[in-house]
């Protein structure tokens, strides 16, 4: 039977949360943004930047439509994309929202939207560490550009914005954050698969040790009986097989102490082995049981 992969199941719930928050966070902030902007923009005849942010809120709709129409239908490498796919209009939606508003000489703060999405990159589970460090500095890469070559600079003259080298230094705690995440989710992972095995090699030896302990009084009982049979080769059969059945079980002495003698029932193999298939199907393998005879 194919196990049930609870921890990739676990892994697609992740990111499915991290999509709906990527997509609570563009359409708030887009209709907070739109909301400031409006009397701005009529008065500058500027449409291009309502009609891009609008857009956006379209996309985030049909995001959110797609996670929670199929959500629970799609890989988890595909659902992790969906948070980098709402970050990507980012890009010429700050590029002319900087742009307009240094033209116009508006009082505004630079560069907080980078801030934010790179924040929110950096916690968000992608398909790889490496397209959302690539957002990041992309999103920096444009801050500085927009700083010195596209007129940001001049309009902030005579404030204390200490921009660039805020947003840079949010990028590098983004990408510092990313790295930190990754591992931790990593580690996150590889604590989980060896609680499992733990708990497997336990119910393992405690199935053997349950076994010994139900067989030994059936061989109590063969061993008697071989000794009042009379002399003859099949007796001497038994005898040699019983002794080797014997032998094979000693080793298991060693581990007595695994077992509370003090309960008041030996644990039936049948629960332990109940137990030890649950315990398997945590695993990310396939396997068969075999049927008993």
């Amino acid at each position: 039977m194919r196990t049930t992969n609870l921890r990739q199941k676990a892994e697609q719930k992740a990111a499915l949360r991290t999509a709906l928050f990527f997509v609570v966070v563009v359409v708030l902030g887009e209709t907070i943004a739109i909301f400031e902007e409006v009397g701005i923009l009529h008065s500058l005849g500027e449409h291009r930047l309502l009609a891009l942010r609008l857009s956006h809120i379209a996309l985030s709709i049909v995001v959110l439509a797609v996670v929670l129409t199929y959500g629970h239908r799609l890989s988890t490498r595909l659902i992790r994309t969906f948070p980098l796919l709402l970050a990507a209009p980012a890009f010429p939606l700050i590029w002319l929202t900087n742009i307009t508003y240094s033209r116009a000489y508006v009082r505004y703060s630079p560069f907080l939207a980078f801030k934010l999405i790179s924040l929110a990159l950096s916690i968000a589970p992608g398909p790889a560490i490496l397209p959302n460090a690539v957002l990041i500095i992309g999103f920096a890469t444009e801050a500085v550009v927009l700083w010195y070559f596209g007129g940001v600079r001049e309009a902030q003259l005579g404030t204390l914005s200490a921009e660039p080298w805020v947003t840079l230094l949010f990028t590098c705690a983004s990408i510092f954050i990313l790295i930190l995440q990754n591992a931790y989710r990593r580690l996150h992972r590889q604590l989980g698969e060896l609680t499992v095995r733990e708990h497997i090699i336990e119910d393992l030896s405690k199935l053997s040790l349950a076994i010994r302990d139900k067989i030994n009084s059936p061989l109590q009982t063969l061993e008697i009986c071989f000794q009042r049979l009379p002399k003859s080769e099949v007796a001497a059969a038994g005898r040699k097989s019983l002794n080797a059945i014997k032998e094979s079980i000693r080793v298991l002495r060693e581990f007595d102490c695994l077992i509370d003698w003090e309960q008041k029932e030996f644990p039936a193999p049948e629960k332990l082995a109940k137990r030890l298939r649950e315990d398997l199907q945590k695993q990310d393998v396939a396997f068969h049981f075999r049927p008993p005879d």
